[in-house]
């Protein structure tokens, strides 16, 4: 099996503003917003530089659904644009924050999908994505509607013979203090995952590093 280098990053929360709304830089941005642009564009720079073999986000790519405010989305676009100008495979979902559980709100990564090279997965179901020309398969599961329509698209999932896969998701895992106390959050137990037997296991939503072992981390924040 052929070796592949792959870009992670996860809760990048695009458009966050903190607690300083107050302050604005010289284009009219909220400075904390500002911050978590430029740790992102060092993100993509980085993927370029390591010219990788395709990037994965595991959820929460801006902090509200895109429409609200054009200028945050149109930066984020631009930079996911970088990646696809290089031929560099973009795979992303989406995560609590911008999940529309609303019909007729839409979602931002419908338009991310429309790049080259790139494939988002945003409507609550899981969907296999296989990268072209190569044997990686994305196993992508988003944030959904309630934490019962989640499991149970959760146990669609299977491995793939002949293929690396790589299960892509945003959910707590019960082992950790926070979700095992959560009665809103989508969770997952360890075991379960582990059951799954996935190459690599990629989940968003905790903002902390975690390596679970058995290929299964928590990339967490590029910032905060």
């Amino acid at each position: 099996m052929a070796k592949r280098k792959i870009g992670v990053f996860s809760d990048t929360h695009i458009g966050f503003q903190g607690k300083v709304t107050s302050k604005t830089n010289e284009q009219g941005f909220n400075v904390r917003t500002q911050d978590i642009n430029d740790a992102f564009q060092q993100s993509i720079d980085i993927f370029l530089g390591e010219e990788g073999d395709f990037v994965c986000h595991a959820g929460d790519g801006m902090d509200f659904s895109g429409y609200k405010y054009p200028a945050y989305f149109n930066f984020y676009m631009k930079q996911i644009h970088r990646l696809s100008t290089a031929k560099i495979h973009y795979v992303e979902i989406a995560g609590n924050h911008n999940f529309a559980k609303k019909a007729g709100v839409g979602n931002e990564l419908e338009k991310i999908d429309l790049l080259p090279y790139a494939k988002t997965v945003y409507k609550g179901m899981y969907e296999p994505y296989q990268i072209p020309d190569t044997n990686v398969m994305i196993h992508c599961l988003p944030s959904s509607f309630d934490n019962d329509f989640f499991r149970s698209e959760f146990e669609k999932i299977e491995k793939e013979d002949e293929m690396f896969n790589v299960l892509l998701t945003h959910s707590g895992i019960s082992s950790v203090d926070f979700y095992s106390k959560s009665e809103s959050s989508l969770v997952l137990h360890l075991d379960e995952i582990i059951r799954k037997k996935m190459d690599l296991t990629l989940v968003g939503d905790y903002h902390k590093f975690v390596d679970f072992g058995n290929h299964i981390y928590y990339p967490g924040p590029i910032e905060r």
